[in-house]
């Protein structure tokens, strides 16, 4: 039977509700619950300890539950000995028998068929995970990337109802995990394959997985499609465990900062030398013009913390971005969204055009993020991958401003969001990674901006 046709109906699924599995005094899993749709490839991630590998072995049933249930469409496993769920396994190591060629591991698991449709069914799965002709191959003769993709054709050979991997790759070099997780991804989606994968690798488990779930303690903190988990991690913990730089209130994705020169000037006159900061404009919901100031609002959310909320020239005469920002304007009111639309000084009063159909919202009138700039001091300097990183201490006094304004402009997305609770670190320096075009001395101080676009409140 092929993956494509492994008789497992739309309703059908995995289905595991307060699972607990316990050593002793330690509770490695607590009460989890977790769904798993036919066809569907859920990964989860977790540091060592965190109980995912346990909870993965119960499923299979090579661990004792201590409490909760396992189920497969509706039918209760925990019972059921391992080699009657049809459950397919694949651990790190691949587990190949040294004394049995390719074709024969992968055979293992087909005793009931016919001889030739046996062997039908070996050259199929060497087609599906790209290793043709390998058959009487010795599995000793194998790169560590064959070998995986062997014991990957083995576990579903079978057509088992799900396939539960371990690790399957963490004991491969960075580069062909990388291309694995993406072949792997490909082999269980065209065979329509419900998968449980156990990985530590964030990116692998982004790779292969329709949803993603994070675990520690035992416990499953968070699980969602891998766009939803980055754009919105939810807490402090599963932000870290992401690679996200969790400063105040704020997670940053990689990327979110960029360290754009030493200060050129006194830091509450902002900006990078020469740059000049200017007042801006709100359309209000009504359609009236205000005038903003981004340092009021600054003094005002921050109390002074020096974030630089604004849209800087490098020159005297603004007429481009005077254009800019009226054709900005102009599209605001076109589309018949209240946005703020950032404006020169010299331009305050220019604009006469008024929105025949704009949106009402409380929202519409507070200010937006365009590129805050934040002042660090460099701790470390790092190459990874050919790009620089600076690795900064950021003043607590510009996280405060950071997070409140941060919150406006959410609140200028979806009027009514409700604040969130500050970090138990608060008063305390925070650090993060910021993208740089060369290295910086330790202790060196740096301009950097922010891209609130690939930020998340927590």
């Amino acid at each position: 039977m092929s993956p494509e046709t492994s008789g497992t109906s739309a309703s059908a699924g995995l289905s595991v509700r307060g699972l607990a599995v316990t050593y002793g005094n330690l509770r490695a899993v607590d009460g989890v619950d977790l769904e798993v749709s036919a066809g569907e490839v859920v990964a989860l991630l977790g540091a060592s300890g965190s109980g995912k590998s346990s909870l993965l072995r119960a499923v299979a049933g090579l661990e004792d539950v201590a409490g909760g249930e396992v189920a497969w469409g509706g039918r209760d496993m925990v019972r059921v000995p391992v080699h009657k769920r049809g459950f397919g396994l694949m651990f790190q190591d691949g587990q190949l028998f040294e004394h049995r060629d390719v074709g024969g591991n992968i055979a293992y698991g087909l005793t009931g068929l016919p001889r030739a449709r046996r062997d039908e069914r070996v050259r199929e799965m060497l087609r599906l995970v790209g290793l043709p002709g390998f058959e009487r191959r010795r599995v000793t003769t194998l790169s560590g990337g064959q070998a995986q993709r062997v014991a990957l054709a083995r576990a579903l050979a079978p057509a088992p109802r799900v396939l539960l991997l371990d690790e399957p790759l963490s004991a491969l070099d960075r580069a062909l995990r990388e291309q694995l997780a993406t072949d792997v991804r490909a082999i269980l989606r065209r065979g329509g394959t419900t998968a449980l994968y156990v990985t530590h690798d964030q990116d692998e488990a982004m790779t292969v997985a329709d949803r993603v779930g994070v675990m520690e303690a035992g416990r499953l903190l968070r699980i969602d499609t891998p766009e939803r988990l980055w754009a919105d991690p939810g807490s402090r913990k599963v932000a870290r465990f992401l690679g996200l730089d969790v400063i105040g209130d704020l997670a940053l994705a990689p990327g979110a900062l960029r360290v754009v020169g030493a200060p050129g000037g006194p830091q509450e006159q902002g900006g990078v030398k020469g740059e000049k900061c200017h007042s801006r404009r709100l359309l209000s919901a009504s359609g009236d013009e205000e005038p903003h100031d981004s340092n009021a609002a600054i003094r005002k959310a921050g109390a002074g913390a020096g974030v630089k909320v604004s849209r800087c020239d490098t020159s005297e005469d603004s007429e481009p971005g005077q254009e800019g920002a009226s054709r900005a304007a102009t599209d605001a009111l076109e589309s018949g969204e209240a946005r703020e639309v950032g404006v020169t000084s010299r331009s305050a009063g220019e604009y006469s055009q008024s929105p025949t159909d704009t949106k009402a919202s409380a929202a519409a009138e507070l200010p937006v993020l365009q590129n805050p700039m934040l002042h660090g001091t460099v701790r470390a300097s790092r190459l990874r991958r050919g790009q620089w990183e600076a690795e900064v201490e950021l003043d607590p006094a510009q996280l405060a401003g950071l997070a409140e304004l941060t919150e406006r402009a959410e609140l200028a997305e979806r009027a009514g969001a409700a604040p969130v609770a500050g970090d138990d670190s608060e008063g305390e320096p925070a650090r993060a990674t910021a993208l740089a075009q060369r290295p910086y001395a330790c202790g060196e101080r740096v301009d950097l901006r922010l891209d609130p676009t690939r930020t998340a409140r927590l």
